[in-house]
């Protein structure tokens, strides 16, 4: 029969139990599994460690850590009172050198009775790969041309806007882009370009993973002959939760023939929403609210066979069945921009755009679902943005004057019931192609202007609506497009075009306009152009550039 040998020396109560498996001091846990860790990160194990040898003040010590398990804190000191327990923790903190590795092992060493008799206890772990941090989306979509054939091109931020890098010079798709849109961020975000191939066809490429890899819709399914113009998302920022509208026309040249896509619950498909009698329309623009109890969603264009500006709603969902607005007005003309904010019953859209004659076009959506064209002045009108709700939403609409030589600004106050000329920064020689607004209608609001007036290619307020400044050091060029989000002193701005030696360039500002900076975009072409922008802000954004 095993039996316990004990002998007395000194004061102190030796044990050597252990080589015969009795343990009169408890320590647990003896062994512990923690799965998977991600390199640079730290996991806690704590221990607890009980007297029950019967000897007062028992001597013990916790030793020989071995990488990469340190000890974090000790509350056994250096001896345990008889029936105590005391508990220490420690930290499992591997590093990027330890990825891919297992381990099994013992990596420190309790000891009580002076050494004479301790434990091993043993940690369990994998080590992986990092997961990347969560970071806004940043992106610039368009073209690069090699041997006089355009290619689509996308470049982008994954860290904030701290470094640029093209993601995607698709070589083997002939075509160009023309806007996009993103939610969320780089953990569970979403981002879609639209545009249009060479050979007539319409071109969707979207990405939920990372920001980088990109992928092409199939075009037999909507359009072999056509184009997209305009993108609009809206959702809660995680790519399965995620709702777009893409719009275009079916058909190039003149008999334009409406075309809607729609991506909910993580698959695209064509909606077939617009009567036959109505079908012959050329989207060239749409854009949503953000989500609320009934999200509304406004498409704008021409219809192709009167040459008449035309506008269609969806106000309960998107896949609903669309309305044309109709008799909004007899001349000639298109509508090239729609931006609508608010939600519920504080929703309020506003679509701009030009008549053939050289007249701003302006209509208005109020709080009752009523449309009305505000007073026309002479003018073309290429964008609008709106933010805030209800009637104090605050919009801006740029463009140009009849003839294209010099620039318009436009400003609204009340959702775009009244309009205000702004000679601040209209009649400068050049245009502007793009605005975005964002942070509501108070002292957060932020907008910026983009084209090519004299100065500078990018004009902002920060002070409201009706204050605006040239943005310095944006050197040579022009900026076609231009995308905000967020409010105040931490608003996220990018801007895109091309600089003076035909090469796409990007600009942007994190601080609300404080600064603005050119960032380099790594492996751009040299014959380059970026025609859209977007970009997200604290995790989420809901409306697609305009």
């Amino acid at each position: 029969m095993k039996r316990l040998i004990t002998t007395v020396a000194s004061g102190c109560l030796f044990f050597s139990g252990l080589a015969y498996g009795i343990q009169p001091v408890e320590l647990s846990p003896l062994s512990k599994s923690l799965g998977a860790l991600a390199a640079g990160t730290t996991t806690t194990v704590t221990y607890t460690l009980t007297n029950n040898t019967g000897v007062d003040n028992l001597t013990v010590g916790i030793s020989g850590f071995i990488s990469p398990v340190t000890l974090a804190t000790n509350s056994c000191g250096g001896s345990l009172r008889l029936n105590a327990s005391c508990t220490f923790t420690v930290h499992v903190s591997p590093t990027s050198s330890q990825v891919s590795r297992s381990f099994n092992q013992s990596f420190f060493q309790v000891d009580y009775q002076g050494e004479r008799v301790g434990y091993h206890p043993t940690l369990s772990f994998s080590v992986r790969a990092p997961t990347p941090s969560a970071s806004p989306f940043l992106n610039a979509v368009g073209y690069s041309v090699q041997s006089s054939t355009y290619y689509p091109l996308i470049a982008g931020s994954l860290n904030s806007g701290g470094a640029w890098q093209t993601v995607l010079n698709d070589t083997a798709t002939e075509g160009h882009l023309n806007s996009s849109a993103c939610l969320g961020d780089t953990q569970q975000g979403f981002c879609a370009a639209v545009g249009e191939q060479t050979d007539g066809g319409a071109l969707l490429l979207y990405q939920t993973t990372d920001g980088q890899t990109w992928s092409k819709l199939t075009t037999s399914s909507f359009a072999t002959d056509g184009f997209l113009k305009s993108i609009a998302c809206t959702g809660d920022g995680s790519a399965s939760n995620s709702s777009c509208i893409a719009a275009g026309s079916e058909n190039s040249g003149a008999a334009g023939k409406a075309l809607l896509l729609l991506r909910k619950n993580a698959t695209w498909s064509k909606l077939n929403v617009i009567s036959p009698s109505e079908e012959e329309i050329a989207f060239t623009t749409v854009g949503c609210t953000d989500t609320g109890n009934s999200t509304l969603c406004v498409a704008g264009g021409v219809n192709s066979n009167a040459a008449t500006p035309v506008l269609a709603e969806s106000t309960s969902g998107l896949e609903s069945t669309w309305t044309v607005i109709s008799n909004l007005t007899a001349d000639n003309g298109t509508f090239s921009s729609v931006s609508c904010t608010g939600s519920d019953a504080d929703k309020r859209c506003v679509a701009v755009g030009s008549t053939v004659a050289g007249d701003t076009l302006i209509a208005t959506r109020d709080g009752s679902g009523n449309w009305s064209l505000a007073s026309s002045v002479a003018g073309r009108l290429n964008s609008v943005s709106c933010t805030g709700s209800g009637n104090s939403a605050a919009c801006v609409a740029v463009g140009s004057n009849a003839d294209y030589s010099q620039t318009l600004l436009m400003t609204s106050a009340d959702a775009g019931q009244t309009w205000t000329k702004n000679t601040q920064v209209s009649d400068i020689n050049g245009s502007f192609t793009q605005v975005s607004c964002t942070g509501g209608s108070g002292s957060n609001l932020r907008c910026a202007a983009a084209g090519n007036a004299s100065v500078s290619p990018l004009y902002q307020a920060t002070t409201g609506i009706n204050s605006w400044e040239p943005v310095t050091g944006m050197g040579a060029g022009r900026l076609a497009a231009v995308h905000c989000t967020g409010s105040g002193s931490t608003a996220v701005c990018t801007a895109a075009g091309q600089d003076g030696a035909d090469k796409g360039k990007v600009a942007q500002t994190i601080n609300g306009g404080s600064t603005w900076s050119i960032p380099s975009v790594s492996s751009i072409p040299n014959e380059s152009g970026f025609n859209g922008t977007a970009n997200t802000q604290n995790s989420v954004m809901r409306r697609a550039p305009r």
